[in-house]
């Protein structure tokens, strides 16, 4: 087994790729712990711009939200959905850090991670039956 490693440098980095993405996940695990309230935020504006191909628009909602009379804001990513003015959206936040909410940016990291992984898994795959 070590030495299908040592001779296929493409499937050990495909494991290293694929070993990030699951340190990453676990990481996006831990830190969901923090995010203990649910809200809701209301959309205060919408940017929006046409995608690479110019045949789809990206939309990101701005919004505000209220915890203990004080007053926040939360940006969305720039998705296909389309908000609109007044919408109500549900975000996570932190009850000890109310303007933190739960962006799930270690579950994007884990993604790209996991789908490279895989993507170098199977061309190791091709090399070895070459």
């Amino acid at each position: 087994m070590i030495e299908r490693f040592k001779n296929n440098p493409v499937l050990t980095f495909s494991m290293i790729l694929c070993a990030m993405g699951i340190i990453f996940g676990l990481i996006q695990v831990k830190d969901n712990s923090k995010y203990d309230k649910e809200v809701v935020a209301v959309v205060k504006s919408v940017n929006s711009y046409y995608d690479n191909d110019e045949d789809i628009y990206k939309y990101q909602a701005v919004c505000e939200y209220e915890v203990g009379g004080k007053t926040y804001k939360y940006t969305t990513d720039y998705s296909s959905r389309r908000y609109r003015t007044f919408d109500e959206i549900q975000i996570i936040i932190n009850s000890d850090y109310p303007e933190r909410a739960n962006k799930h940016i270690f579950k994007k990291i884990a993604a790209v991670f996991l789908f490279f992984g895989v993507m170098f898994l199977l061309i190791s795959f091709k090399e070895e039956f070459e």
